[in-house]
């Protein structure tokens, strides 16, 4: 099985959250966090997907198949935060995407743990290379990608508008970010940022909340000039709480209301 290609960049200056979080996966210590998770899958970072993200396979789908997302994800697609690489075997197989790079900050953990996913999903091999980086020193050239994916790793960003801008960099005029997240309501945003500073604190790394407002605020500043919002549609063991849900949606009031989770389409020079 021919290895895939690494390009190494810059790593997290030491001082930083995400040093720690490098060193977490280089050194393997990660992988005991998710040797206990139950699940249906022999492999435990499948199930730790399942756990920590369910959300995200929905959302790549949706992305994927639908007719107002889909001919977006074309060309040289940049996977951000790639982890155990599960989106890029997904976005590998698509057949108007010519290459995937899965950037992440860890060489041992993409080329062991990411190597083992994208076979497990039969990945296109042919189509991927890794990249080894921070996240704000990405080491490609300006306007290398088509589109970039950015999924549910923008709340754990300490300088979340510099990392778009890094990003934006290197995507196309014209392409696409799309970034999978979840906004909180104005309302309940200062009890939701108490809770996210008490685990930042107890946990040592970067835990952010924010309203959609401040997304696309963010989104905008890093040169992103059309921001659409896909809420994503979640079941729910209420037939009465969908019913309420989706009544605010078509009022246009959910992102003031409740907690919603967006694929975020982000044009850049649109």
């Amino acid at each position: 099985m021919t290895p895939i290609p690494v390009i190494i960049g810059q790593p997290p200056e030491q001082h930083l959250p995400e040093y720690r979080e490098m060193l977490k996966y280089e050194s393997g210590s990660a992988n005991e966090l998710v040797k206990g998770l139950p699940g249906r899958h022999s492999e435990p970072w499948l199930n730790a997907l399942d756990f920590w993200e369910p959300a995200s396979p929905l959302a790549l789908t949706k992305t994927l198949q639908d007719p107002a997302t889909a001919p977006a994800v074309r060309g040289r697609v940049l996977d951000v935060a790639a982890g155990c690489c599960w989106a890029t075997a997904r976005l590998s197989r698509v057949e108007s995407v010519q290459e995937v790079v899965a950037l992440d900050l860890s060489r041992e953990f993409l080329t062991s743990v990411g190597d083992r996913i994208i076979d497990r999903l039969s990945g296109d091999r042919t189509k991927i290379r890794f990249a080894v980086s921070s996240f704000n020193t990405i080491p490609f050239e300006d306007e290398y990608f088509d589109c970039a994916f950015f999924i549910a790793t923008l709340h754990h960003c300490e300088s979340p508008i510099r990392t778009l801008k890094e990003i934006g960099r290197v995507v196309k005029t014209g392409g696409t970010l799309f970034l999978v997240e979840q906004s909180i309501p104005p309302l309940k945003i200062r009890e939701a940022r108490e809770r996210a500073l008490r685990l930042s604190r107890d946990s040592g790394f970067t835990e952010l909340v924010y309203s959609r407002t401040e997304m696309q605020y963010w989104l905008r500043h890093a040169g992103f000039d059309r921001v659409t919002f896909h809420a994503l549609e979640m079941s729910s063991s209420s037939q009465l709480k969908s019913w309420v849900r989706t009544g605010i949606r078509r009022l246009n009031l959910e992102h003031l209301l409740l907690p919603t989770l967006y694929v975020v389409e982000a044009k850049k020079g649109w």
